[in-house]
């Protein structure tokens, strides 16, 4: 039997490919397409109560693979990238479900709850995450998902013409307050 659990958590979004069909990259075994990003959770104690906390990824973790295979000089951009940042969560939604019907993109809305337009989200942009915490009983793994994401403060995304590294520009992270853990779904978004 699932125990499932809600959480609101503030932090920032890196590598949003979030926004639309056009924002679908294939997924790690090529086998279909996902929306994806990187969460930075201003506040981890969430993911410590509910011991999850070994799902933070290291953002250095990339450069140390490509100089590990001799890639100096994109390890050297990919530490670059990280600097500064702390460890994040990896969010992905499938484009289609187990039995092959599409599922819609992550829901997005703005600070005023209005629902989000076209615009791309760049690296640093502060957003609220609603996150959803399943257990699936003893033995299994617990999962998380994205409910739904209200962008605070958009930092525009800027393709730099180098592709995968557009958009960061080096703001520094604000500080908020701790996640909410809410049972109920009858919050805005």
């Amino acid at each position: 039997m699932k125990n499932q659990q809600t959480v609101y958590a503030t932090g920032k979004l890196y590598w949003a490919k979030i926004v639309g069909q056009d924002a679908l990259v294939d997924n790690y075994e090529k086998t279909g397409r996902e929306w994806t990003f990187e969460f930075q959770p201003d506040d981890t104690s969430f993911l410590k109560e509910a011991r999850l906390l070994d799902r933070l990824k290291d953002p250095l973790a990339y450069a140390g693979r490509l100089e590990q295979r001799g890639e100096v000089e994109k390890a050297q951009k990919a530490r670059e990238m990280a600097e500064g940042r702390t460890d994040y969560l990896l969010i992905k939604k499938a484009e289609l479900n187990k039995e092959g019907k599409a599922n819609k993109p992550f829901k997005i809305i703005d600070s005023d709850n209005k629902e989000w337009d076209d615009r791309k989200i760049g690296n640093g942009s502060t957003a609220d995450v609603k996150l959803s915490i399943i257990d699936w009983g003893p033995g299994k793994k617990k999962s998380i998902w994205c409910s739904a994401i209200r962008v605070q403060d958009l930092i525009p995304y800027e393709d730099d013409g180098g592709g995968i590294f557009g958009g960061m520009d080096g703001n520094s992270p604000k500080p908020s307050s701790a996640p909410v853990l809410e049972d109920d779904d009858d919050l805005p978004f």
